[in-house]
């Protein structure tokens, strides 16, 4: 074999080398971006559970777990109430509005001094067990919305707490003729129970099944009041 074979044959072994070492070196922008090398597909699966760590929304929970945050922020009758039912109350006691909360910046933010920032601070100082600032928030928010349901219910839990049931009574009443509403009644409806008034607590009954049917807590107050025997029945 001659020089000129050896040198043919050498530049034939490196046109077939060629193109293995430059597919070997060079890499896909989503590789070169990488870290570690690390491709794509192997970093997705991560922004999926960073993603997932996000808080779900209200609108996106399931019934038992829209039961069990109603119960661990302060709404009562939660167990008769249906999703939208459930939502509404839950934003309500946090101070909340079409799925934002009040303390957002910007235009979405209530006025410092407003009946609907009053009754937000209400709740959050009763979520911390400041039962006298909540009152005075509460009182704040109706010195400028006397109407506002709200805070009449806030007070009305106050006076609850505080064992005057007469003064809940006035402003679950006073809640009532600003916003019906069936877990209102039923509420009314326990504390005439304490009062020893199974009368007026069973009117109430009635009336919160009228605007909710399916209002399971209703329901099973109704069945506990339509077992007693009628008040003045003789023995």
């Amino acid at each position: 074999m001659t020089e000129t074979d050896l040198i043919t044959a050498d530049g034939s072994s490196e046109n077939v080398e060629l193109p293995q070492t430059v597919t070997k070196d060079i890499s896909t922008p989503a590789e070169a971006d990488a870290p570690n090398g690390t491709s794509t597909a192997e970093t997705a699966p991560t922004a999926d559970v960073a993603s997932g760590d996000r808080p779900a929304s209200l609108s996106t929970m399931v019934l038992p777990e829209l039961r069990a945050l109603a119960k661990e922020v302060g709404v009562e009758g939660a167990s008769g109430m249906r999703k939208s039912e459930l939502v509404a109350a839950i934003r309500e006691r946090r101070g909340e509005s079409n799925g934002r909360p009040h303390a957002a910046t910007g235009s979405d933010a209530p006025p410092a001094d407003s009946a609907e920032s009053h009754v937000r601070r209400a709740h959050q100082q009763l979520s911390a067990s400041h039962v006298d600032s909540a009152e005075s928030e509460f009182r704040a928010a109706l010195a400028l919305d006397p109407k506002n349901a709200s805070a009449h219910r806030g007070l009305a839990d106050i006076a609850r707490r505080h064992g005057d049931l007469e003064e809940a009574v006035t402003q679950l009443e006073a809640s009532l003729q600003s916003r019906d509403s069936a877990v209102v009644r039923v509420t009314l409806a326990r504390i005439y129970l304490e009062q020893k008034k199974p009368d007026q607590a069973r009117a109430e009954v009635q009336h919160a099944l009228k605007l909710e049917p399916n209002y399971a807590e209703a329901k099973e107050l109704l069945d506990h009041l339509q077992s007693r025997k009628p008040s003045g029945a003789t023995p």
